[in-house]
């Protein structure tokens, strides 16, 4: 019987691409509120689980990818939320549609050229990660 190692981390080797990702890749949006201005940039990101183990042994799920939506109201303190699995599926129904669901509300989502969104992620701090 052959024992094969048992990984301590998970194997990003077989990295896949969720395509219905790309128009939104790194891109940011504004979105108009009825009190304020929502400004939004979608960062994707790759994840792995532990589906089992422990200690000296663990088995992964195989890695995907998920959405980081940093978001910066009316230049408050920005936040961020993290979108997979249903949760993603959502969003990118109202997005390609040109809409934003904010606190159960939808609203019109227009979405950033290249330069604005390199604005945003500037403005948001994510250079310096």
């Amino acid at each position: 019987m052959q024992h094969l190692p048992m990984p301590w981390r998970p194997d990003w080797s077989p990295s896949p691409v969720d395509h219905r990702l790309d128009p939104y890749r790194d891109r940011g949006g504004v979105v108009l509120l009825d009190d304020g201005v929502l400004r939004i940039y979608v960062q994707v990101d790759q994840m792995c689980t532990q589906v089992s183990g422990h200690l000296w042994w663990r088995r992964w799920s195989p890695p995907r990818e998920f959405v980081i939506l940093h978001m910066l109201l009316d230049e408050e303190t920005p936040t961020d939320t993290y979108l997979d699995e249903e949760d993603l599926d959502n969003e990118l129904t109202y997005w390609a549609g040109g809409r934003f669901l904010w606190l159960g509300r939808e609203y019109p989502l227009a979405w950033f050229r290249t330069h604005e969104s390199a604005a945003l992620r500037h403005t948001l701090g994510l250079d310096e990660q």
